[in-house]
């Protein structure tokens, strides 16, 4: 089921955020204007408490993964894909579907962009009601999903086999990217020309740089993506502590604080952000609020 809902995402190009953070991978997606956020565990062995009562857990379990199997067919049945989708059922137990099945992925997405793009939103209603603000959201929705499908559409990635692939995949098909891996079904190899960035996780004397192609460490990719922008890859290079990963779920506008790093981004950008200084004594329990809901988020 949760490979169902990424596949659509995916597909529908619905993803928006993603952070790193000692838990666990968080993700956003918006659909139909909600946000939605879950967080995903690493790839690590877990050690399950004893003193839990599973059973309990798994009445639960089973009423949410009746409810989002019926969300799930009414989200693909919208975009008008068949569900469940072959892809997905013919590949229950390959965690790099989506990257073994790229072509199969990008067939479906240029069917929904044909559909969604099939719509223009102001060219369908009244001039009358062309300015309303909900007509005005429905089409900066619009515009910003073309956006965030097209940030690596320039890039062809190769990604190496100690990066989290099963991470990677989700974002890179998300944005528009070509990419390779370190394995046997990847439709390009290591040395191919065509490469532009080759993602890795090792210092710089354990590689053999090629020239022409940009080498960075998974966090540029990330990194890149909450902030809209190729970031500069001198950064990120193999080998170098990489700069700070920022949340972004945090409003610095709300904090009244812009990190360094977020200086740095935004010069890079062109984009000037102003941030009104907070007077703690004035804050001090709604700060305490706002800490602890972000620490439950």
């Amino acid at each position: 089921l949760m490979k169902e809902f990424e596949l659509y995402s995916i597909v529908s190009h619905s993803l928006r955020k993603v952070f790193l953070s000692i838990k666990g991978i968080y993700y956003q997606v918006e659909i139909m204007s909600q946000k939605i956020t879950w967080i995903t565990p690493y790839k690590f062995s877990q050690r399950l408490p004893f003193d839990v009562d599973y059973r309990i857990m798994k009445t639960f379990l089973e009423f949410h993964m009746t409810l989002l199997e019926f969300i799930n067919f009414k989200l693909f049945r919208d975009l008008g894909i068949e569900y469940p989708p072959a892809i997905i059922e013919e590949n229950l137990d390959d965690d790099y579907l989506f990257a073994t099945h790229q072509q199969q992925i990008r067939d479906m997405q240029k069917q929904v962009s044909q559909k969604m793009n099939s719509v223009n939103i102001k060219s369908d209603i009244s001039k009358e009601f062309a300015e309303v603000p909900e007509i005005q959201k429905m089409d900066q929705a619009q515009a910003e999903r073309m956006k965030y499908s097209n940030i690596f559409s320039k890039c062809y990635f190769y990604l190496s086999r100690e990066v989290p692939l099963y991470s990677l995949q989700f974002i890179l098909l998300s944005t528009g990217a070509n990419f390779g891996y370190g394995m046997e079904s990847s439709p390009v190899q290591e040395k191919d020309k065509m490469i532009t960035h080759q993602v890795v996780d090792k210092e710089e004397r354990l590689l053999s740089l090629k020239k022409g192609r940009e080498y960075v460490q998974p966090q540029w990719i990330y990194d890149s993506f909450n902030n809209l922008v190729l970031l500069p890859a001198g950064s990120y290079h193999p080998g170098k502590a990489p700069p700070a990963h920022l949340s972004p779920f945090v409003d610095n506008s709300k904090e009244g604080y812009l990190p360094t790093r977020q200086r740095e981004i935004n010069d890079f950008k062109g984009v000037e952000e102003r941030i009104e200084m907070i007077d703690e004594d004035d804050s001090g329990a709604e700060s305490e609020q706002e800490e602890e809901q972000q620490i439950k988020k």
